[in-house]
């Protein structure tokens, strides 16, 4: 993305906090409108770096699915694991990288629930390290004091 949404996206949120924020009475409406802004102000700080996270999770992902599927027995967890790591993505568009984010994940979750039924604690353990790094790429707390308004 150009750099020029960046800053149209940061001083819309900008906007949002300190002009029309303050001019709502109703705490539900104020509510309402500081989330908006609060994703307004996110996008346009997290934007670059989206497609890089993104990249990361998969690869973490991808690099566990190999480790563990030499302990699975389940043929059809094998199956997913291995047509996942032999696809090939058609472009590098941050929605083509979340689908594929996305079909990952679930094939983590089955392989996790695989893991909990068979007792396996050392690959849960990496799968909890994985899930704690993934957490952290979408953790917002940290960014809403910039949209806390001076008044």
């Amino acid at each position: 993305m150009k750099p020029d949404i960046n800053i149209a996206l940061m001083l819309c949120a900008q906007e949002i906090a300190t002009r029309f924020l303050p001019l709502l009475k109703e705490e539900y409406d104020q509510s309402r409108l500081g989330s908006w802004g609060a994703l307004t102000l996110l996008s346009s700080l997290q934007i670059d770096g989206a497609a890089d996270n993104l990249n990361k999770e998969n690869k973490l992902m991808l690099d566990w699915f190999t480790k563990t599927k030499s302990i699975i027995n389940a043929e059809d967890l094998i199956h997913k694991v291995e047509e996942v790591e032999s696809s090939q993505l058609s472009d590098i568009k941050i929605s083509t990288l979340d689908l594929f984010n996305q079909k990952l994940r679930m094939i983590f979750v089955e392989i996790q629930e695989y893991l909990e039924d068979s007792g396996d604690s050392e690959y849960l353990k990496e799968s909890w390290i994985i899930l704690r790094e993934m957490h952290g790429h979408r953790k917002v707390s940290h960014m809403l004091d910039l949209l806390k308004s001076d008044t």
